[in-house]
Formats: structure tokens, C-alpha cells, sequence
């Protein structure tokens, strides 16, 4: 925000739908993110301007000094990731005229961008970066430009199908004719806040072996790389230590001892940085595990081991746009029915037509009425034993009474159109539940797979052992060319 001279401030705005992107799956798998906004300029009396545009950068830069002094080197490398700029004022960096002028008011510029999925996860490191920000610019006439910036996050987290990483991980050996240990971890892949859980399973096998402690330690490895030299920083990120885990209690005569050391992960940089992998940063996590033992004559040793885990951002949250329904949810979802989606469009005219009707006189009809509000429109239902649809309507001129339906309608309770339905009769209507009872599958959609609590509340059916008669078999339908 600047002020402009003549009166109060000029207000530049950038308004994005999310700052936070997140990336789903790997680099190379990744589909990307949609990035969408809009930049509003507020201007309290007339301006001249001589351009208005809005750039979209993405850049990752590495920087680091060694030695002490005169002997001191300085490296840096930057690199440019992704660049895309709009022009709103003048429509083309072509035009000639050299100054514009906006009228007072509220002026608003819409944009999108398409992301690809191959981006690197914005970062901030002690020797590295990656980040991402909107840059809009009013340029004036021999005045300060206005200039309104705002930084986008990109995030990347893993999908369902690489939850395979989650799978547990254990470390199982025998020490020296010490003893044999296992150390577990539930996954080999933790998000930021998550709490890791390590379990400790020991078996002794000399006599009189004491644990004098149990640890487990959280590092982090950081490369920078330039085109001539990289550097690797080390440091621990988190560390937790259990002296005398077992209360001095000798370990010996097959006795099993096992504990558990919660170790937390940092909730957000720059305590922890995520995982990464590209050509100038590269970020990696260990755990690290110590068991120190005292044995019968007072002399100590230590194992010591360690596994690689990834650390990411966040975890791809369950919703239900990402995920497939339960089982037992599966009767939930409606497949498309014809009959079920013209039954609708027709209450929906006719709803439409009753509320014209009931209006006052000094509303033509033709004008096209709302949509109903959500409270007032009718519900579907979805009976979970025969897995069918069934629309509950007052509206008049919807029946639900057989003697209603058509006869060619009667005669074919499979929902086949007929010439009366291409035709769009009066006579159509919706596929009915009750048209199917007299068949020998007794409604039952055959098509889907109750849930086992489904089947277990119905009563067994009484199925014929033979094959059913050529007679009900008349009514399926037939497909001809």
C-alpha cells in the first residue's frame, strides 16, 4: 500500500484461493495444482498509470562460506524454477501509448495458472532455498510504483499408494553371544508433529547383563551443491534417552524385556526440514539407536544402529474426494439410471410451474423461476436391501401406482427403453421397486454385492434347484442390432 498525493491511499491487493498447494505423489507422478486469484486495485479518484501486470516466480538459490579471513570462499548458485507473468494494463507489451489512465473505483483482474507437478516443495534452510511468490505492479508516470507481493507455499505429500512406506520396520540381530535384540518402528515415514514410536525387545543371553541405558536419536543431513563444489551440514534434530530402563534388574535365564522411547518430530521448520532431492538441495533423516550394556564384571559396550526415514509436510487427508467408500458405505453410491434422472428433470419443471402459478399476477409466467431451496426439494432414498433407487414425491402428476405404468413398461420391468420412451410419452416413468417382486430374484440388484451385515439381517432365500422356466426368462432383455 502507498499513498497516492492527492487524497487517501491507493490500495493493491492479491486475493489467491489457496496459498498453500499441496502436490500429491512423487515428482514424476505428481498431476499438479491449479493456482488462481485475483488482483484488485482500489483507487479513490482517477490515476494514471503506465502499466499493470502481475508475475508468478519460483526460484531456488544455495549460498554458503567456508575458511576464516583473507582464506574465506563465498558460493551461490541460483536457479530459476517456473516464471509466468500477466499483462492487464495495456493488453499487450506491444502497445505504443505510454500512459493510461484508470478511472476511480474498484478494478479487478482474474488469473490462473496450471502448475506442474514436478515442482520442488518450498523450503527454507540454513544453506538453501526454495520459494515462490505473486509480484503485482502498478507502474506511474514519475511516481513510486505500487507493488504488493504475496508468497505461495507448495507442499508435497504422499499418496495412498505409497503408503507401503508406512509398512513396519524392525532391525533383528544376535550381539556378540550377548544377547539378541529387536528394534522395531511402526513406519518408515513420519509427518511433521508425529510422535515415533520405538520399541525395544531384548533378549539376554549371557548371565548377569544389565542395561544401563536406551537411546534413540533423530539427525538430519543437508547437501548444497553448486556446479563446482557442495557442502553436507549434520546436526541432531531431536534426541531421548532412557537410563536404567529395567530398574537395574540382571538380565539372564531367558528373561524378555521390552521398552518403549517416544521420540517426537518438530512440528515445522527450522527445526526439522522435510525431506528433498533435486540437483542443488538434498535433505535426508536417520534414526539412530544406542544400547548400552554393563556386563557381570563391570565392563561396558554399546550397540550402536541406525535406519533411514523420510519426513514429509503432511499426509494426503482422507476425504471423500480422494478415497473409495468403505464396503459396508458401497450401497451409498447411486449408479446413473435414466429413468431416476428424467423423473427428476420432470418434478423440477413442474415445481418450477407450480410456484410461477402461485405468484402474484404482476409476474409473467415465462419468466424461469429459482431452483428450489435445499429444505423444500424431495429427497432420494436408497433402500439398503434391495439396493434400488426410489424417488418420494407429492408433486402432482408423479404416481407411484402400478396401474399407472404403461403396459410396455409392465412387460418390461428391466428398465429396457422402449419406443414409448424415445418418444418421450406421457406414459413413461421411473423403473420401479415393485415391478420386480413377482420375479424369481425377488428384486435383488444382482449386479452389486451386499455387505455382510446386509446379508447377515436377511432371511435365507428359497431358491429353486433347478433352472427357472423359460417363461420368466422371456422378460429379460435382449439386445439386436
Amino acid at each position: 500500500m502507498i499513498n497516492n498525493i492527492r487524497g487517501r491511499p491507493a490500495q493493491l491487493q492479491i486475493n489467491v484461493v489457496d496459498d498453500t498447494l499441496l502436490l500429491h505423489g512423487q515428482a514424476d507422478e505428481s498431476a499438479g495444482k491449479l493456482l488462481q486469484g485475483s488482483v484488485i486495485l482500489d483507487l479513490p479518484e482517477p490515476m494514471k498509470v503506465r502499466a499493470v501486470h502481475l508475475k508468478f516466480s519460483g526460484k531456488m538459490n544455495v549460498s554458503w562460506s567456508e575458511g576464516i579471513g583473507h582464506h574465506q570462499h563465498y558460493h551461490k548458485q541460483e536457479r530459476s524454477l517456473i516464471s509466468h507473468k500477466w499483462q492487464y494494463v495495456p493488453l499487450t507489451e506491444m502497445a505504443v501509448k505510454k500512459t493510461y489512465t484508470l478511472a476511480a473505483g474498484q478494478h479487478k483482474w482474474y488469473f490462473e495458472l496450471p502448475l506442474p507437478g514436478h515442482l520442488p516443495q518450498s523450503l527454507e534452510a540454513e544453506g538453501g532455498r526454495v520459494s515462490y511468490r505473486l509480484k503485482a505492479v502498478v507502474e506511474r508516470p514519475f511516481i513510486q510504483n505500487i507493488v504488493k507481493k504475496k508468497p505461495i507455499r507448495i507442499v508435497r505429500c504422499i499418496l495412498p499408494s505409497e503408503y507401503q512406506l508406512s509398512q513396519t520396520l524392525e532391525i533383528h540381530n544376535t550381539w556378540s553371544d550377548k544377547m539378541e535384540y529387536a528394534i522395531t518402528l511402526p513406519s518408515k515415514i513420519y509427518a511433521h508433529g508425529e510422535t515415533i514410536p520405538i520399541s525395544f525387545d531384548i533378549r539376554p543371553i549371557a548371565d548377569n547383563l544389565r542395561v544401563r541405558s536406551l537411546s534413540g536419536t533423530l539427525k538430519e543431513y543437508c547437501t548444497y551443491t553448486t556446479t563446482e563444489r557442495s557442502k553436507t551440514d549434520t546436526r541432531v534434530v531431536r534426541m531421548e534417552k532412557k537410563d536404567k530402563p529395567f530398574l537395574s534388574v540382571a538380565l539372564g535365564d531367558g528373561n524378555e524385556w521390552k521398552k518403549v522411547i517416544k521420540l517426537i518430530v518438530p512440528e515445522r521448520a527450522p527445526f526439522i526440514f522435510c525431506d528433498a532431492d533435486n540437483e542443488m538441495i538434498r535433505i535426508r533423516h536417520k534414526l539412530k539407536f544406542v544400547i548400552s550394556l554393563e556386563n557381570a564384571d563391570g565392563h561396558t559396550s554399546e550397540l550402536r544402529c541406525s535406519v533411514p526415514i523420510i519426513v514429509i509436510d503432511t499426509f494426503v487427508q482422507r476425504n471423500e474426494g480422494n478415497i473409495l467408500p468403505a464396503y459396508d458405505e458401497s450401497w451409498r453410491s447411486v449408479p446413473y439410471d435414466r429413468a431416476v434422472v428424467n423423473t427428476l428433470r420432470t418434478r423440477s419443471s413442474i415445481s418450477a410451474e407450480g410456484a410461477a402459478s402461485s405468484s402474484s399476477t404482476s409476474t409473467p409466467v415465462n419468466v424461469p423461476q429459482p431452483p428450489l431451496p435445499p429444505q423444500q426439494r424431495e429427497p432420494i432414498t436408497i433402500a439398503g436391501r434391495t439396493r434400488a433407487v426410489s424417488i418420494s414425491s407429492t408433486s402432482k402428476g408423479i404416481h407411484s401406482d402400478e396401474n399407472d405404468i404403461p403396459l410396455s413398461r409392465r412387460n418390461n420391468p428391466m428398465g429396457v427403453p422402449s419406443s414409448d420412451d424415445h418418444n418421450g410419452g406421457a406414459g413413461y416413468q421411473p423403473r420401479s421397486v415393485e415391478s420386480s417382486h413377482g420375479l424369481w430374484w425377488h428384486g435383488m440388484e444382482l449386479s452389486r454385492v451386499p455387505s455382510y451385515r446386509t446379508a447377515a439381517q436377511q432371511e435365507p432365500a428359497s431358491l429353486s434347484s433347478s433352472l427357472p422356466p423359460y417363461d420368466s426368462l422371456s422378460v429379460s432383455p435382449r439386445w439386436t442390432r
